[in-house]
């Protein structure tokens, strides 16, 4: 099963520490070590970003960031994990069954990403 995993900074945080990207490189060697990274990509942040807005037909190319927030997304990875044996499949799940729609995807948002996640090589 993939995921995405952003990761989010913020405009008033200082750059990472040394420390901090030591257990970056560790995570992204150890999830390409296990087989699970699909892919790992870095993004520049809010003051080098180009918003390209295509709405309409009408190409517009904007010095700005999408949003106003100081929070934005730095980067993503993409991962492929085998949930465990505790993952619950909705398709497993009888047409005359009790569970609601909402049930079931409380259970989906609940327990599979707990599952999945816990395959992840996080120390």
């Amino acid at each position: 099963m993939r995921f995405l995993i952003n990761v989010i900074e913020s405009i008033e945080k200082p750059a990472h520490s040394r420390q901090e990207i030591d257990a970056i490189d560790t995570f992204n060697d150890e999830m390409v070590a296990a087989g699970q990274r699909v892919l790992a990509v870095g993004i520049a942040s809010p003051d080098n970003s180009i918003l390209i807005d295509n709405r309409g037909g009408d190409v517009k190319y904007i010095n700005e960031s999408f949003n106003d927030s100081s929070e934005y997304i730095s980067g993503i990875w993409i991962i492929d994990v085998q949930p465990d044996s505790g993952y619950f499949d909705p398709h497993s799940v009888p047409k005359d069954s009790a569970l609601s729609p909402d049930q079931i995807k409380e259970n989906l948002t609940e327990n599979n990403q707990r599952q999945a996640l816990k395959g992840i090589v996080i120390h």
